[in-house]
């Protein structure tokens, strides 16, 4: 995985290299969503830090969170989630653990 990186961080553009990250492949996955449904953190990692986006979604609305859960992979849901704290300021957090 980290070969493919560097790879693409050399072969192509910041925003091209982006846009291969975040590609949308069959079923409107992106390789997170893939990283993520088998259960690899150390993928998901790698995604993370070279611009994946947290935000997608595939053709039938799963978000990267559904893919950890149910990949049942703990380790990968953790680092979603320490990710996404990082990307959200604190007082949201702490308005969202208090939602229903």
């Amino acid at each position: 995985m980290q070969t493919l990186i560097k790879f693409i961080q050399t072969e192509f553009t910041a925003n091209e290299a982006k846009r291969f990250i975040n590609h949308k492949g069959r079923r409107g996955m992106t390789a997170l969503h893939v990283a993520g449904v088998h259960g690899h953190a150390g993928c998901l990692n790698v995604l993370l830090r070279n611009s994946a986006d947290v935000a997608s979604i595939d053709d039938r609305n799963r978000s990267i969170f559904h893919a950890v859960a149910y990949s049942g992979c703990v380790q990968s849901f953790n680092t979603i989630q320490s990710y996404v704290k990082k990307l959200v300021k604190p007082e949201h957090v702490k308005n969202l653990n208090n939602s229903p």
